[in-house]
């Protein structure tokens, strides 16, 4: 497992800028790097719905839920119930 997290870094940078396709790509990248990342899964879930991409973002909250990040399960409850 990569030990920087260089794409994930890059990636919130983009989200935090607005860039979400941009941060997608990034988070795409980490994911491909370290699969088992759930904070990946998590913010790519975001960037997803904001570029509305709702299928994706319940998908990639499902699996960072599935790797351990807790409170997955309150958030797909508030954004799709």
């Amino acid at each position: 497992m990569k030990t920087t997290f260089e794409s994930y870094q890059k990636g919130i940078v983009k989200y935090n800028s607005g860039d979400y396709k941009g941060a997608i790509a990034c988070f795409d990248k980490e994911i491909e790097e370290n699969p088992e990342f759930p904070k990946a899964f998590y913010i790519r879930g975001f960037a997803k719905y904001m570029v509305a991409d709702k299928d994706g973002a319940f998908m990639d909250w499902l699996k960072a839920a599935e790797l351990g990040e807790t409170g997955m399960h309150e958030l797909i409850e508030k954004y799709f119930n």
